[in-house]
C-alpha cells in the first residue's frame, strides 16, 4: 500500500493529546494520528454514504434518521461518561496504598 503525505494544523489542545499519547505508548505522533485515522475510517465511509443518500431523502426520512442519531448521541455521550468515571475509580485506587 502506498502511503501519502498530507500536512495536517490541529488547535494546541488536540496536539497536546496527540503528544501526550505519543509519548505513553511509546509511538510517534504521525503513528498516533494515522492509528487513529484508521480506526475512524469505517465510520467516516458510512457517515460520508449516509450524507449522499440523505441528501436525495424525502423530508419525512430526513427527520426520521434526526431523531435516531439524536438518540444514538445521547447513548454515545452517556456511555463515555461512564468510562470516565471508570478511568476516575481506576486512578483513584492506583493511588490508594490502604490494603484491600
Amino acid at each position: 500500500m502506498t502511503n501519502v503525505r498530507l500536512s495536517i494544523t490541529f488547535p494546541a489542545y488536540v496536539h497536546g493529546v496527540i503528544s501526550d499519547y505519543a509519548s505513553v505508548t511509546g509511538q510517534t505522533k504521525s503513528a498516533v494520528v494515522n492509528e487513529v485515522m484508521a480506526a475512524a475510517c469505517t465510520s467516516l465511509q458510512v457517515i460520508t454514504d449516509l450524507i449522499t443518500q440523505m441528501q436525495s431523502a424525502s423530508e419525512e426520512k430526513r427527520l426520521a434518521l434526526k431523531n435516531e442519531l439524536s438518540t444514538l448521541a445521547d447513548d454515545a455521550v452517556k456511555a463515555v461518561g461512564g468510562v470516565q468515571r471508570s478511568l476516575s475509580l481506576v486512578a483513584g485506587s492506583a493511588g490508594d496504598s490502604t490494603p484491600t
